[in-house]
């Protein structure tokens, strides 16, 4: 249900972008039909939290672009706030999101400059105090739970999936997987030494 929430979250950021950039309404409409089926498909079958990352990365985009992002600390905050989902949906949205903000700011100070250049700076430190509040106490948990500093575990989980004595990914819904994936992650075909799937799924609830 996550899933599909964000994939439903990406239809208003991507309508908010197209009439940012000026785009008509057949065009926008065109586009969010054309990625529609992607984004039902990805959010029901790929247990995978792309769509929730695209979505929340689109929206803050869509947030920084806004006129009002200039003046209104809570659209700053949401701008924020939406790179942090997109951070915790995927680890790696990090630098992007760093980007993304740094140069949201930059647009509207090239924009606007003068007298407003000291106005864009406080709505991206409240931005980057959103982002801050809801990334920072993750990675504080996770940092408490491994005795020192950690943004993310998601590499070595990834790293243990494709070493050669990985079973395969437990996650894969099997209609969607390669054959060539389903046949190496079948029971009794595993390399010697190697969990099974079942048993990965047992470690990760664990």
């Amino acid at each position: 249900m996550v899933l599909l929430g964000g994939a439903a979250l990406t239809i208003p950021a991507v309508r908010s972008l197209s009439r940012l950039a000026g785009a008509s309404e057949d065009a926008t409409t065109a586009v969010l039909c054309a990625a529609a089926p992607f984004l039902v498909y990805n959010a029901l079958f790929g247990l995978y939290p792309d769509v929730l990352l695209a979505a929340a990365l689109l929206g803050s985009c869509a947030a920084l672009l806004r006129p009002s992002f200039r003046h209104s600390p809570a659209v700053a905050a949401l701008a924020g706030a939406l790179a942090a989902v997109a951070f915790l949906a995927k680890a790696y949205a990090l630098p992007v999101v760093a980007v993304v903000l740094t140069l949201g700011a930059a647009l509207h100070l090239t924009q606007h400059g003068g007298a407003s250049a000291g106005r864009a700076l406080r709505q991206l430190a409240v931005a980057l105090a959103a982002f801050a509040l809801l990334a920072g106490a993750w990675v504080a948990a996770l940092s408490a739970s491994y005795g020192g500093l950690t943004v993310s575990t998601s590499a070595g989980f990834n790293l243990g999936l494709v070493s050669s004595t990985s079973a395969g990914n437990p996650y894969n819904v099997p209609a969607c997987t390669p054959r060539r994936v389903r046949a190496r992650s079948a029971p009794g075909r595993s390399r010697p030494g190697s969990p099974s799937p079942a048993e990965l799924r047992r470690g990760q609830r664990a």
